[in-house]
């Protein structure tokens, strides 16, 4: 049998050129496209610019940008690049105001399409498993699971739905109260629902946090220098107060600030620095006594160095005169 040869309607694209070994075919990201000088094929290829930031462009190449590129998300595992402090406004404001509708005659229409993307959205979340949406009974169901749940992304996403069927019910009888009051409501839920989107609740949460840390951080700069600068001039009244008195105050639990006439600062910070004194004072009366203990081992050892030289150096005069007298 003779081997099976693939006609040119089935063949498979090149996807790499021989020459230059650049894709040949369109890439999945930003990219740039030209006839290679040396094949003469069409490579896309990604030619990064100065220090490997942004994408270099030749003359005479083409720049293209696929379809769905790019991914944009607060969540980094559902982006393909990161927001600038310009981008994060941006992205919000999409969040907020895609759905629009342009004019008053496209309302309904916009409601519609908004209101299937919501509730495909709504049906894929795990909280309303085994609940068909689009059958009877379903937003019942829904309605029962989450009720209870009113501040969940869910519950928002199921009131906008809700509100988005009560809008386009209005319009078409004409009753331009309730439209407008379903249209204010569906619009107040879709911004709630926006905020209370998981990972987008999250991150403001982390943001606060942030804020909270810097703030109280910015406090201690301009705080904690001025408590040093108090603590250290409090040394010396201190000092001059003594270990006993210290220790009684402490001792009798006497409160210290008004004793000492200071008003600035805590208790609890003037407690901790008497404290800090009385082991001071305790530290350098220990101290005083091992000295003289020291002191008269030192004198000890040295007498007996001094003992032990002396006793060598009679010997050593001992027998030199031994010798001198036994040549005599």
């Amino acid at each position: 049998m003779a081997p099976y040869t693939p006609s040119m309607s089935t063949r498979l694209p090149e996807r790499y050129c021989g020459y230059c070994a650049a894709s040949l075919i369109p890439l999945e990201v930003p990219h740039t496209s030209a006839d290679c000088a040396t094949c003469g094929k069409r490579r896309h290829e990604v030619r990064h610019g100065e220090g490997g930031k942004g994408i270099k462009i030749e003359a005479g190449e083409t720049f293209t940008i696929p379809q769905g590129w790019p991914t944009i998300s607060f969540d980094p595992k559902k982006a393909n690049g990161q927001l600038s402090r310009y981008g994060v406004p941006f992205l919000l404001q999409q969040f907020f105001l895609s759905w629009a509708p342009p004019n008053s005659e496209e309302l309904i229409a916009k409601v519609e399409a908004a209101f299937e993307n919501w509730q495909t959205e709504l049906q894929a979340s795990d909280k309303l498993a085994g609940i068909d949406l689009q059958a009877s009974g379903g937003a019942e169901q829904a309605w029962e699971r989450l009720k209870d749940d009113r501040e969940s992304w869910e519950f928002h996403m199921f009131s906008k739905c809700v509100s988005a069927v009560l809008t386009q019910e209005a319009v078409r009888t004409n009753d331009a109260q309730a439209a407008a009051h379903a249209a204010l409501f569906m619009g107040l839920q879709h911004g709630l629902s926006i905020v209370a989107e998981p990972y987008l609740e999250e991150t403001i949460w982390r943001g606060y946090q942030a804020g909270l840390a810097i703030h109280e951080s910015s406090a201690a700069a301009d705080h904690v220098p001025g408590e040093v600068e108090a603590l250290a001039e409090l040394d010396p009244l201190f000092r001059q107060v003594g270990e006993p008195t210290l220790r009684t105050w402490l001792d009798s639990g006497a409160t210290l600030g008004p004793r000492l006439g200071i008003t600035k600062l805590p208790e609890s910070l003037l407690v901790a620095r008497a404290k800090w004194h009385v082991e001071e004072f305790k530290r350098e009366r220990e101290e005083r006594a091992k000295f003289p203990a020291e002191r008269r081992a030192w004198w000890d050892l040295t007498l007996k160095w001094l003992t032990l030289v002396g006793a060598v150096l009679s010997s050593a005069a001992f027998a030199a005169v031994w010798t001198y007298l036994n040549r005599g």
